[in-house]
């Protein structure tokens, strides 16, 4: 490895160690781990623009501590060891400075453990909680601010009572369901069949049996982006809109448009952005990226922006005045810099060791092609 000047960063109050950067780069170069292969893939070009947006805004302001950000894609969407090697590779040999990651839990974990708190690791989209805060800062929703809420609503608000739920067969949808089991039986629903599959499956048959035998209110879907939407055009093929609703936390815009207007009914996703947010800061955002990228630019979505966060995320972490001098700096000590925001139409803040909090999540359902936002949902903190 060649030699590395050390940084300071906010991500060393999580991790405890130091951070370095070669000596004679005149870059910082950020590992950019976004899926553009497997059922993920769906979510890469929007991952992809966004963070672009976001290297070129940093730039703009100056890069990072007087250093050009640099960008280097690498595809998440494969095995999760094998993203791990990359992962490895790259941090041993010196080509990347830190990551941002958006893509599957599986992969972060694997990233994680692999890289053990070597390099900031900046985990961006929505999560299930849990990961070791030694070796990954989450900042994306968690059930607490996103799942749970949605499932008192439609749980004890509107009494939907009989519940399925159907996911890919991972950490997160299994985590994410064992949390809402628990969350339905307090308030007084049930889970009357749960269905997991592996990734890339064609066939839902069983499942989609299963939600015309029991006929439940509601299923909660963990499907991820391509086998999402296979299993929604089959649902709706098979006439389930007619007597049972899909909640999703994880179907964006892009997924809409690959599922069909005609197969959307009754479907209704919680997230913390959606395109149509009608705020001044959303409004300044998709002004910004269509004027970078054109009006062909890829659907902005959650995830996307989630990766437009993260790296403005890192930036901020890596701010200048905790460089001092390129040959010699200082770590940044555990009682400094508690909070941090970042730029983006969410205005999010971040505590270190808490995650993102003072933003809104909203509840939307799909209309067609768009989303159409129906309500503000309170977080369960």
């Amino acid at each position: 490895m060649s030699e590395r000047r050390r940084i300071p960063n906010l991500a060393s109050k999580l991790t405890g160690q130091q951070f370095f950067v070669p000596t004679e780069r005149d870059k910082f170069v950020l590992g950019l781990f976004i899926p553009q292969s497997g059922p993920a893939g769906i979510w890469g070009p929007s991952c992809r623009s966004c963070g672009e947006l976001a290297v070129y805004e940093i730039n703009r302001a100056g890069g990072i501590a007087g250093l050009e950000l640099d960008v280097k894609i690498v595809d998440a969407g494969g095995e999760a060891s094998n993203v791990a090697d990359q992962a490895e590779h790259l941090v041993e040999n010196g080509e990347i400075d830190a990551l941002t990651g958006m893509h599957t839990s599986d992969v972060r974990d694997a990233i994680a453990q692999r890289l053990n708190g070597r390099v900031p690791y900046i985990f961006s989209p929505l999560h299930e909680g849990g990961a070791n805060p030694s070796q990954v800062c989450c900042i994306g929703e968690t059930p607490e601010n996103q799942l749970f809420p949605a499932l008192i609503w439609f749980g004890k608000k509107l009494r939907y009572r009989r519940w399925a739920l159907i996911g890919n067969d991972y950490v997160w949808p299994r985590r994410n369901n064992q949390l809402a089991r628990r969350l339905l039986r307090m308030i007084g629903a049930e889970v009357i069949f749960e269905h997991y599959y592996s990734f890339g499956s064609q066939d839902f048959s069983d499942s989609l049996q299963s939600l015309e035998d029991f006929r439940p209110d509601i299923v909660l879907l963990t499907l991820v982006g391509d086998d999402s939407v296979r299993f929604n055009r089959e649902f709706s093929s098979a006439g389930l809109d007619s007597h049972t609703l899909r909640l999703s936390c994880a179907v964006e815009e892009n997924m809409l448009l690959a599922i069909g207007a005609n197969n959307t009914e009754r479907l209704y996703c919680s997230a913390g952005y959606f395109s149509q947010i009608p705020s001044s800061a959303n409004g300044i955002f998709k002004e910004t990226y269509h004027q970078h990228f054109g009006d062909s630019a890829p659907t902005l979505n959650a995830l996307g922006e989630s990766v437009y966060e993260g790296v403005h995320f890192l930036a901020n972490c890596l701010r200048e005045d905790y460089w001092g001098s390129r040959s010699s700096s200082r770590i940044v000590t555990s009682g400094e810099m508690l909070g941090l925001s970042v730029p983006g139409p969410k205005r999010a803040q971040w505590k270190i060791g808490v995650g993102a909090v003072d933003y809104s999540v909203y509840l939307a359902e799909a209309q067609g092609h768009e989303f159409s936002l129906q309500r503000v949902l309170t977080p369960i903190l």
